[in-house]
C-alpha cells in the first residue's frame, strides 16, 4: 500500500503545479493538521482514495466547517484495508484554543478510547499533529510533545508514528535522524527529480543516495516539495524525504 502523508505546509507539487493523475498511485492519504480547508478538498477531489486527517492547533475553523470529501479520525481508530489508524490531533496547550491540550487532557483522550484499542487489538499507525515528548519536539511549550504518546508506542507498538507540527525551517537543530526501538529515521534534503517522475523513481534515488536496497526500506515519507524553475525549460522538483530503515543509522550514513 502506498500512503501519502501531508502536514502543515501546502505542497505546490500537489496543488499549484498539479497534473491530472499525479495522485493516482496512492492508496491512502493521511493529513497531520494545519492545512487549509481548500487544499484538503482539492487533494480529496483529485485523489481516488480516502483522505484521513487530524486537526492541528490552527484548525479550530475545521470543527464547524470541515473539509468536504475528507474523513476526520479524531479520537477514533479508523480501519482501512486491515490497517488500524488512531487519530489524535492538536498540540500542547500554550494559549486558548479548541485543538490544544494539557498533558492530562491528552491522557484522558487516550483513556476514553481504551475500549476501542482493546477491541481492535492495537493499532498499526498512530497519526497525530504533535510529536511525543523528547522525540522530535522542541524546547518551547508551543512545540512540546506529549509524554502519554509513549504509552501508546510501548503498549501497542504501532508500525508507524506519524506527526506534523515541527517544521525544519524552525532551526538546524531539528534532528534529521531519529531512532526509536531499533528503527533509524533519516531525513534526506535536496533530492532533485524531473517533473513527471514516478514515486518509484524518487524512492530508488533515495535508496541509491543511502546505498541501500529496497529490502532495507521500512517507510518512505515526502516531507516537503518545492519547484526549481530557474533554468527553464529544465524545471526540477526538490524534495525533503524521511526514510525509515531497520539497523544502525551510523552504519547507514558511512
Amino acid at each position: 500500500m502506498k500512503i501519502l502523508v501531508i502536514a502543515d505546509v501546502e505542497a505546490k507539487y500537489y496543488y499549484d503545479y498539479y497534473i491530472p493523475g499525479k495522485l493516482d498511485e496512492f492508496d491512502l492519504i493521511l493529513a497531520c493538521g494545519d492545512l487549509k480547508k481548500r487544499y484538503l478538498e482539492f487533494i480529496a477531489t483529485m485523489a481516488h482514495c480516502p483522505v484521513l486527517y487530524v486537526r492541528g492547533n490552527h484548525d479550530d475553523c475545521l470543527i464547524v466547517d470541515p473539509p468536504g470529501g475528507c474523513v476526520c479520525i479524531e479520537n477514533q481508530i479508523y480501519e482501512y484495508k486491515g490497517i488500524r489508524i488512531l487519530g489524535l490531533g492538536g498540540s500542547y496547550r500554550y494559549r486558548s484554543g479548541k485543538n490544544m491540550y494539557t498533558e492530562k487532557q491528552m491522557k484522558n483522550r487516550i483513556h476514553r478510547i481504551s475500549y476501542s484499542l482493546w477491541k481492535k487489538k492495537g493499532i498499526d499507525i498512530l497519526l497525530t499533529h504533535a510529536p511525543a515528548f523528547g522525540l522530535n519536539d522542541m524546547d518551547g511549550i508551543s512545540h512540546r510533545g506529549f509524554e502519554c504518546f509513549f504509552n501508546l508506542l510501548e503498549k501497542y507498538k504501532p508500525r508507524f508514528f506519524i506527526h506534523g507540527h515541527v517544521h525544519r525551517n524552525y532551526g538546524q537543530k531539528i534532528p534529521q535522524i531519529d531512532q526509536y526501538k531499533g528503527k533509524a529515521m533519516i531525513r534526506l534534503n535536496q533530492i532533485t527529480m524531473p517533473v513527471g517522475h514516478s514515486v518509484e523513481e524518487l524512492q530508488q534515488k533515495c535508496l541509491k543516495a543511502l546505498k541501500l536496497s529496497s529490502k532495507d526500506l521500512k517507510s518512505f515519507t515526502i516531507v516537503k516539495q518545492s519547484i526549481d524553475a530557474r533554468k527553464k525549460p529544465d524545471v526540477k522538483i526538490i524534495y525533503t524525504i524521511d526514510v525509515s530503515v531497520d539497523g544502525n543509522e551510523k552504519r547507514i550514513l558511512k
